[in-house]
């Protein structure tokens, strides 16, 4: 199975944070700098692991799910959200059953690495790849 990563923030800074610590892992690693990035990722076929940070300008982490779901673009996706908030938003209950968990900010690096491992033991093998 493909190892894809996905970090949605607007913060470059940490996208690059999250490659860095990622890719070293064996995972490819994209970053979209906004929801409607993410977007345009997932409907060029992304099939991974979506780390989605909550507070963006425009589109926040709450908008780009609802669309995701609206557009049924959360098949082989699992979606993290990370946030800087001590308890998720209440607007993000009517999306929890696809949102997989929540990363709080600060996180460590081995952290982040063994969540992303968890969430990759549950997405299905590639259609191709013999079972």
């Amino acid at each position: 199975m493909s190892l894809d990563v996905m970090i949605v923030d607007d913060d470059a800074e940490i996208c690059n944070i999250v490659r860095l610590t990622l890719e070293p892992a064996g995972y490819k690693v994209l970053t979209a700098l906004s929801g409607a990035s993410c977007l345009e990722q997932l409907r060029s076929s992304f099939r991974g692991v979506i780390l989605m940070d909550f507070t963006m300008p425009e589109m926040n982490g709450y908008e780009t799910i609802k669309t995701i779901l609206e557009e049924g673009l959360d098949k082989n996706c699992i979606i993290y959200m990370i946030t800087g908030l001590g308890d998720p938003p209440e607007e993000l209950q009517s999306i929890s059953e696809c949102v997989f968990d929540y990363i709080r900010k600060p996180f460590t690096m081995s952290e982040l690495r063994d969540r992303v491992a968890e969430a990759m033991s549950f997405l299905p093998p590639e259609p191709d790849t013999p079972q």
